[in-house]
């Protein structure tokens, strides 16, 4: 498994650019059925083979890692579908859009982008296990009228529930993790004349980015690093 060159800022986000920009290793986070509710999970087991996964461009959306030495369940969740809908949205209130567009994915899968947790439930469970997640900091109030703290905590303690109810070691809170990420404003973007961007934190440095790595044999044992940003989280360093 390939690392950072040292601990340093510079070579971790360098690193974290570089890994992140392999484009197969790509966490899909579009709508590639064509229907509004775009939210996505996949479960993939730690297997004979090393693999990776990247999000990358987050700015307000909520990401969400289940990993143990036995597989990963990684999720994304977009801010306007999820926790604050938009006027696009197909349902009436908040409530019915978090209960059909997170709550259903995590209980019975969601058309043909959520996998099922519950449905990889004994797959992944494992004392091992822990639950990450990646919330913006701040965000638009109820009215959304102005910009507060921990903007949709909520709706990220209702996933812990959700989770702890089909894994129940998850309702230990000392097994989740928050990395809390700032995102990004119109005044980091630089555009030319035309008003064109031509420079983007989310898409020049590791500003919004995911990475996760396994390599079943690391000097003859199994390894799991993730990373957020150019912070790397330490229960999920693992080596076994």
């Amino acid at each position: 498994m390939k690392t950072p060159d040292s601990d340093a800022d510079i070579d971790v986000e360098s690193w974290v650019l570089e890994e992140t920009n392999i484009l197969e290793n790509t966490f899909r986070f579009t709508d590639v059925t064509g229907s509004y509710d775009a939210n996505s999970a996949e479960f993939k087991p730690l297997g004979d083979e090393p693999f990776s996964y990247n999000i990358v461009g987050l700015t307000g959306c909520t990401a969400m890692v289940l990993l143990s030495k036995r597989g990963i369940y990684i999720a994304h969740y977009f801010e306007n579908i999820a926790f604050n809908k938009d006027r696009n949205s197909p349902y009436k209130s908040q409530q019915t859009a978090f209960l059909h567009t997170v709550q259903q994915g995590l209980r019975r899968g969601r058309l043909n982008e959520q996998v099922s947790l519950a449905s990889n439930a004994i797959a992944i469970d494992d004392d091992s296990l822990h639950g990450f997640l990646i919330i913006p900091k701040t965000g638009p109030g109820n009215d959304n009228t102005q910009i507060v703290e921990d903007p949709y905590r909520e709706w990220w303690e209702k996933i812990k529930t959700t989770v702890g109810s089909i894994l129940p070691r998850l309702n230990d809170p000392g097994r989740w993790h928050e990395y809390k990420y700032a995102p990004q404003q119109e005044e980091q973007i630089v555009r030319d004349e035309q008003g064109e961007a031509i420079y983007e934190p989310i898409w020049a440095t590791s500003s919004g980015r995911v990475l996760f790595k396994y390599d079943p044999d690391h000097n003859g044992r199994k390894k799991t690093l993730l990373y957020f940003e150019k912070e790397r989280m330490e229960a999920a360093n693992m080596e076994w």
